[in-house]
């Protein structure tokens, strides 16, 4: 913009310079996206494998691969478009045909026709829905419900939200163009991974002791087999994340919400397939031995838990580095009671704690350790993402000092968290008898049952203070004098149930609510439920046997599963009708579609006269089997009582039919969102009738027939042999094993 001087005038006229600005960002090359739904194509793996064949030559190197890849990827460009095209005209095409059709059997009579467009159109219903299922990366909802609307949501929300319009250099500077984003991505990997240097490896390497035989070294380096790279593809999940190539798992084998810099996002996205096939073959070599490798402060690598293989390294370095600070007595951390176990660190896969005093000196070693580490590893520690907690006996001056020391500006605040997960594994943990010695009865837990798992009711005797005093002189059986003296019966019969390990044979705790006696996440959430319900008065996680079976009768039911969770929301009030969002204060002024009356849970499923007529005609003109609630006061609570009470009982139709009739109720009410009026009755019974009729036809359950149990006879030993047959029963009087034989 510029200002022009004229002679005709005494005003200035403004030139406006208008340049041609690009109103989307420029397109490159679109990968290709292996479909899945292409798998369901009969002339799929032939294509595939005349497309190989192709390309196939003697060279087989990484990249002569990844080149016979780029072109197989283009006949399947080609394939693709020439035999499925574009999903969404052959539906519109076919429905076009559909309704032709119908008013042609109207006229003829004949219906095959209207059959056989039907059968294609449900096929391309099902390629529309698993193609938005591979695109939305929903992996809990499974395609065959007709979820397409839902996958299809999601895809576009995922779209929207890993666009990356622009990205931001570490000086502010914002780069918006495809070729300053790849620079930048580029130079910050670069960086990244880029080697700062080591200077002092020889005495990290010095605190190793030698613990791979040249056995195990043999195998790490073995060549790579044709069944190692089989096992670790079919190890990937078939559609997870393909890489820039665009090709997933299965082609092959058959946290910010709005990034910024290029550290916020996650480097495995940027990986291709063939990379991921190496480092799990990688990986699955190391798992033979990492027993030999772990220290015993790793969780990281232990079965079962998170596993993170490139930072097995330098999680060894970082720990033998504390455990020789802890050997030179500059690191004390702490002792978990006067038996417990006395710790410096913890490792998990994403995180390390290390135990500290709080002191001067122990900040220092710590801060030490962190040097000695980066400059022998070439790699830095990131303190920005490191925080320090501090106990309640620190003094805030000593706080701001010791954060100082170990450059760390973060102080956790995570008090109440740890707190509570100490409390929840008393309450869990249990002793399992051995000799006895180690338990005292009146303190610890030892009773493995649910409930209190100390005995509620005793008498106390002098001189019988553990559990080895309850047993009788050889150690592997109860006192019943004793055991029957000092408790109420409950306690006693729970006690003599209890398996006694005997004298030669350690008491260990162990996880009460797990069958292995192994803690796990899950069995500790259902009893912090459990105990929260206690606490309030409601029932928490367990629940009497008519409910639980109830919930299995729900879950058991042949009907489509968003079906089966929509009934559930309604028995757990997590529907979102009129009444509801007003008393959650969300939206006011939600009333009845229908007849514009309070919307509660009775009146939209049952009371309202749009509801009364559908059940009518879904009963009557369709023949289904219908169930009413009997007449209640409307609240919640009977409602659910009586759904609890009726699924217990009902039969698989009826549970069928009410699943697929108040879902479809509910569609109804929502489509009204839009400004349309409600469906009528009596052609909302004849849409949902279809459905029902149409999920029992194609996921009908095939009968379990039981063979009969041949019976089994007594078989001679073969010559040479003795045979002895022995039978164990318990005697419950005596609570005592016997043992009976020939």
């Amino acid at each position: 913009m510029e200002n022009i001087l004229t002679e005709e005038s005494d005003h200035m006229a403004i030139l406006v310079h208008v340049r041609d600005m690009e109103t989307t960002q420029p397109r490159g090359d679109h990968p290709v996206r292996c479909e899945e739904m292409w798998l369901r194509h009969e002339g799929y793996e032939a294509m595939m494998q005349h497309a190989w064949e192709q390309v196939q030559g003697q060279n087989k190197s990484p990249g002569a691969v990844c080149d016979r890849l780029h072109e197989i990827t283009k006949s399947l460009r080609g394939w693709g478009r020439t035999v499925f095209g574009s999903v969404r005209r052959q539906i519109q095409r076919l429905e076009k045909e559909l309704l032709d059709a119908k008013e042609r059997a109207l006229v003829t009579g004949l219906t095959t026709e209207v059959r056989d467009i039907e059968s294609q159109l449900n096929e391309v219903y099902e390629r529309e829905e698993i193609m938005q299922k591979q695109r939305s990366r929903v992996d809990w909802l499974k395609a065959g419900d007709r979820n397409t609307q839902y996958f299809q949501n999601r895809a576009s929300h995922r779209k929207r939200k890993n666009t990356v319009k622009e990205l931001r250099w570490e000086n502010g500077t914002r780069c918006t163009d495809d070729e300053g984003i790849r620079e930048l991505a580029a130079t910050f990997y670069e960086k990244l991974f880029a080697s700062e240097g080591s200077v002092q490896t020889k005495r990290l390497l010095d605190l190793f002791d030698p613990v791979i035989s040249e056995d195990m070294n043999a195998r790490l380096t073995a060549p790579i087999s044709d069944g190692e790279i089989e096992r670790a593809l079919f190890q990937m999940g078939p559609m997870k994340a393909p890489g820039p190539d665009g090709l997933p798992p299965c082609f092959i084998r058959d946290t910010v919400s709005t990034p910024e810099l290029m550290s916020q996002f996650r480097s495995i996205s940027l990986c291709n397939v063939l990379y991921k096939i190496a480092t799990k073959v990688l990986a699955n070599r190391l798992k033979v031995i990492l027993p030999v490798l772990i220290s015993e402060e790793q969780s990281a690598f232990v079965p079962g838990r998170l596993m993170t293989d490139n930072v097995l390294v330098a999680y060894e370095c970082f720990s033998a580095l504390l455990r020789a600070a802890q050997h030179e007595n500059k690191l004390k951390g702490v002792s978990f009671g006067s038996t417990g176990p006395h710790l410096t660190h913890l490792l998990f896969a994403d995180d390390s704690i290390v135990f500290l005093e709080g002191n001067r000196g122990s900040f220092e070693a710590l801060r030490d350790i962190l040097r000695v580490y980066e400059e022998a590893s070439g790699q830095k520690v990131n303190l920005q993402k490191s925080s320090v907690f501090f106990g309640k006996g620190c003094r805030d001056a000593s706080k701001v000092e010791l954060l100082g020391v170990i450059g760390i500006n973060s102080e956790a605040l995570s008090e109440r968290s740890i707190i509570h997960g100490r409390e929840l594994l008393r309450e869990g943990v249990v002793w399992r008898i051995g000799d006895g010695t180690s338990i005292k009865i009146h303190h610890d837990n030892w009773l493995p049952r649910h409930g209190s798992l100390k005995p509620l009711g005793q008498q106390y005797i002098a001189g019988i203070t553990h559990v080895r005093h309850l047993l009788d002189e050889s150690g592997v059986a109860w006192d019943m004098n004793k055991v029957e003296r000092m408790f109420t019966p409950g306690d006693a019969e729970d006690i003599k149930q209890t398996v006694i390990g005997g004298p030669n044979m350690r008491d260990y705790m162990a996880w009460n609510f797990s069958n292995n006696g192994q803690f796990s996440v899950k069995s500790a959430y259902h009893l912090c439920m459990s105990l929260s319900g206690v606490k309030t008065g409601q029932l928490g996680s367990s629940m009497p046997s008519r409910d639980h079976k109830a919930w299995l009768a729900l879950w058991d039911t042949n009907a489509p599963g968003k079906a089966k969770i929509h009934a559930w929301r309604l028995m757990k009030n997590g529907l979102a009708g009129g009444n509801e969002l007003h008393r959650r204060r969300i939206k006011p002024g939600v009333f009845c579609c229908a007849f514009g009356r309070e919307e509660t849970t009775f009146h939209r499923f049952w009371a309202c006269p749009h509801s009364v007529l559908f059940w009518k005609h879904l009963c009557e003109d369709k023949g289904e089997p219908v169930v009413q609630p009997p007449m209640m006061d409307g609240s919640l609570n009977s409602l659910v009582a009586w759904l609890k009470s009726w699924f217990a009982d009902a039969g698989a139709a009826e549970r069928e039919t009410m699943i697929h009739a108040l879902y479809g109720l509910w569609c109804a009410r929502n489509e009204t969102r839009d400004g349309k009026r409600i469906q009528e009755a009596r052609e909302l019974a004849e849409r949902v009738h279809p459905h029902i009729q149409e999920w029992r036809q194609v996921h009908v359950k095939e009968p379990t027939i039981k063979e009969p149990r041949k019976p089994e006879k007594w078989q001679p030993p073969e010559p040479g042999w003795i045979k002895a047959n022995a039978d164990g029963a318990m005697a419950r009087a005596h609570d005592r094993g016997r043992r009976s034989g020939p």
